[in-house]
């Protein structure tokens, strides 16, 4: 099978998360942040043309991107958020996250793959839905294991610092 090295604004490819796969059009998905990294924009080539790196073909030929790391329960309405959202004269990301909301869509758990995921427009909007919806503050997120590890560290040096200085 031949390679394609090079995908115009309005070519389609397919976003792989887990076993599914979601179809979008490379304008879509070429200024936002979690797909930045797949192109590489050839200063000799058209201006329109992107070189996509780090593609492999499904069996239709068809150029598809990994997005590894992102929840399966969430990926589809972030996707339908990209292509909505960075669309010239789209809809505003307020009124995508409503949309989903009347669909009965986790939006504490989109919020959070939207921000380990550095879509801030779609984070922000939940997050405004959120807080509607309980008259405050949206829910906090759990801390990760990162971070209660650096709260548990901390309280421990904390602590061995107290000791050590009241047993002198």
């Amino acid at each position: 099978m031949e390679a394609i090295s090079e995908v115009g604004p309005s070519d389609e490819v397919l976003v792989a998360v887990g076993g599914s796969t979601f179809s979008s059009r490379v304008s879509d998905l070429a200024e936002v942040p979690s797909f930045k990294d797949h192109f590489n924009r050839d200063p000799d080539a058209p201006r329109a043309r992107l070189t996509l790196k780090g593609h492999y073909f499904s069996s239709d030929g068809v150029p598809t991107i990994r997005w590894p790391g992102v929840d399966l329960t969430a990926a589809p309405y972030m996707l339908r958020f990209l292509k909505q959202f960075y669309v010239r004269d789209g809809p505003e990301a307020y009124d995508i996250v409503k949309e989903f909301e009347a669909e009965n869509a986790p939006l504490l758990l989109i919020r959070n793959e939207a921000r380990s995921n550095g879509i801030l427009q779609l984070e922000v909007a939940c997050d405004k839905v959120m807080s509607e919806r309980t008259g405050g503050d949206p829910q906090p997120t759990q801390p990760s294991f990162f971070e209660k590890a650096a709260i548990v560290g901390t309280v421990g040096a904390a602590a061995a610092l107290a000791m050590k200085t009241f047993f002198k």
